[in-house]
């Protein structure tokens, strides 16, 4: 997940830069008289048709980048959260037990050949979680 928000930072880093360029292009453009209105129109015509593509992604950029952040866990909440489990455990009813136990786990497997049980926890649980105590 870090990986992927790094390169969403590069990405969006590369798309502001690229926007700020079509935007002095389109200025210059619409300020050069000297040059054919019909070729200059399509030119700024173009150039306003990448400004837009560019701006699109910036935003899809935008939404994916505040989607990892609620996704990441901040390991002081974790551990701090985990450091009152028993207590918080042992308030709980069975029912709300049940509720944690759904919110946290994702996957429980098992494989009969070797007896090995396999549990995947949900990052967005933990985090609710966290958010919910912390």
């Amino acid at each position: 997940m870090a990986r992927r928000r790094r390169e969403v930072d590069q990405e969006s880093e590369t798309q502001r830069r690229d926007l700020r360029q079509l935007n002095q292009s389109l200025a210059r453009e619409a300020a050069d008289t000297s040059v054919d209105t019909g070729a200059r129109f399509e030119r700024i015509a173009a150039l306003q048709r990448e400004i837009e593509t560019t701006e699109r992604r910036l935003a899809e950029l935008t939404a994916e980048r505040s989607n990892l952040d609620r996704e990441h866990i901040n390991a002081n909440d974790l551990f701090r959260t985990l450091a009152e489990f028993d207590a918080i455990w042992s308030s709980l009813n069975t029912k709300e037990q049940e509720q944690i136990i759904h919110l946290l786990v994702a996957k429980v497997g098992y494989d009969g050949r070797t007896g090995k049980v396999t549990v995947n926890f949900s990052n967005t649980g933990a985090k609710e979680l966290c958010q919910g105590k912390c």
